[in-house]
């Protein structure tokens, strides 16, 4: 199914809420609500839960939840993005065409690549939270593979 037709409204609100959850004191009334984006299509679901059931954990439903504290703080402060740039990313990682990613993570790989504002060819990855709120998976970040930046997230040792 993919997203929603609102998905874009409400991404960015959520993002710009998330802005000011990080720049402003941090409330109840500036933090970002979780909010229903889109689906996951029967192939995705199916794929997913059937590396769940693999792991002995329990199966996630299709409605995808956000909350784009993390989102932002990954992309947009860290990274240097623009929201406009991660909703894009979003919406190339997060369609009906794109695979799961084998492995522990519970990831969306897009089909297809694009080249970004440096000039460099990514290839967009949704990764979703799958236990925390249960049975929904959420989808907590997009990385911009080929981007040249180091989306790892490990510390350098320091002596």
């Amino acid at each position: 199914m993919g997203l929603y037709q609102d998905a874009e409204n409400l991404i960015r609100s959520n993002l710009e809420l998330a802005a000011r959850w990080f720049a402003l004191e941090r409330t109840a009334r500036t933090k970002p609500p979780i909010v229903r984006i889109g689906e996951l299509n029967e192939a995705q679901l199916t794929t997913i839960n059937q590396q769940r059931q693999e792991e002995e954990l329990p199966p996630v439903v299709a409605a995808v939840l956000f909350d784009g504290r993390h989102m932002y703080e990954s992309r947009c402060i860290e990274d240097g993005y623009t929201i406009d740039e991660v909703i894009e990313m979003i919406f190339i990682a997060f369609n009906d065409g794109a695979h799961v990613a084998p492995g522990w993570s519970t990831v969306l790989i897009s089909p297809t690549t694009r080249v970004n504002k440096a000039g460099k060819t990514v290839r967009d990855e949704a990764l979703f939270e799958c236990h925390g709120k249960l049975p929904h998976p959420e989808l907590l970040s997009v990385i911009p593979r080929g981007d040249g930046k180091d989306h790892s997230k490990k510390k350098r040792a320091t002596r």
